[in-house]
Formats: structure tokens, C-alpha cells, sequence
């Protein structure tokens, strides 16, 4: 959450153009788990680089470095149903419509209520 909130107050027009980016490419990725994951990983990166701060974005590497790993891939063929995409793609949708509308409380309520969904899922995923 603090992550978007300096995202919302320091992003430059090019880093919500990239963020754009991002955003359309993960909505472009349909059911796709191995392209959803990359896209995500993308996504959430140009969060952290639109915060313009370097520890965040260092902090988000090494996050992105654990999901690339055997464990991330049999969880996420449990989690990243066509309908569980589709949620977290209208989430992303809100979090970059909060950034570009320069809304810092609403972009902290997205992205607090899409890792509350992340969380809830790969807890729900660690018993299958």
C-alpha cells in the first residue's frame, strides 16, 4: 500500500504510460497462467518504479525473484483459474485508473484489497 501511495504522488506521465502498457498487456493475456504471471510480475515492477523509489522497486525484484520459483508454479496452476485472472485484472484495472486519477486513498484500498485476494488464495492453495 505505501508503494502506491508514492506511486500516486511522484509518477511521471511516462511511468503511467508505461504502466498503461503493463496493465494492457496483462488484460490482453486471456486465461494464459504462464503469460498472466509474467505480465503480473511486469505490472506490479512499473508500480514500484512509478513510486520512484529504489527500495521499493528492489523490494518487488526480490518478490517476483521467490515467484520464479518450482513452489509459485504449482501453486499458481491451482490458483490462476480463467475466473481468478479476471478478478485480479479488474483489480489491476482499479489500481491504475486510482494512480491515474492521482487518488492515494483509493489507489492504497485497490492494492490493500488485491493482496488481501493474493494472500487469501495462496493460503487457500498451500492445503491442495
Amino acid at each position: 500500500p505505501y508503494m502506491a501511495k508514492l506511486a500516486c504522488i511522484h509518477a511521471t506521465t511516462r511511468d503511467l504510460d508505461s504502466f498503461r502498457l503493463a496493465l494492457e498487456r496483462i488484460e490482453a493475456c486471456g486465461a494464459d497462467q504462464d503469460q498472466f504471471t509474467q505480465f503480473d510480475m511486469e505490472f506490479h515492477v512499473q508500480l514500484a518504479l512509478c513510486s520512484r523509489n529504489p527500495l521499493m522497486l528492489k523490494v518487488y525484484q526480490q518478490i517476483n525473484a521467490v515467484r520464479a520459483n518450482a513452489q509459485w508454479n504449482r501453486i499458481k496452476r491451482v490458483i490462476l483459474t480463467p475466473e481468478k485472472i479476471g478478478a485480479y485484472n479488474v483489480q489491476h484495472r482499479a489500481i491504475y485508473d486510482a494512480l491515474r486519477h492521482r487518488d492515494v486513498n483509493g489507489a492504497v484500498d485497490q492494492i490493500t484489497a488485491h493482496l488481501g485476494l493474493a494472500r487469501q488464495d495462496l493460503l487457500g492453495a498451500e492445503g491442495e
